[in-house]
């Protein structure tokens, strides 16, 4: 689960909640672990802000790019190349 808490000071700040039902003899108990996830999203919107201006960037460009993956296969190729070549 990821939702919010707020701080005594009123600000809030991300996290994520797991929680599991235990049984303790002949009662139940939910045993909760949270944490701050603030750092993650932070990274995670920096690697799609990167990913949108290099994908940008890419479309106006007049060169040709591809994708390869760790075994050398294209994965992705894009642009126009060079004008007026043959």
């Amino acid at each position: 689960m990821n939702s919010h808490y707020r701080r005594k000071d009123g600000s809030t700040f991300p996290f994520e909640s797991t929680r599991h039902v235990l049984r303790s003899g002949d009662a139940y108990i939910i045993a909760a672990i949270s944490r701050d996830i603030s750092a993650r999203i932070a990274a995670e919107e920096a690697l799609r802000s990167s990913e949108e201006r290099f994908r940008s960037l890419t479309q106006l460009s007049s060169d040709m790019y591809w994708e390869q993956d760790e075994q050398f296969r294209f994965t992705s190729m894009s642009g126009t190349g060079p004008r007026g070549s043959t």
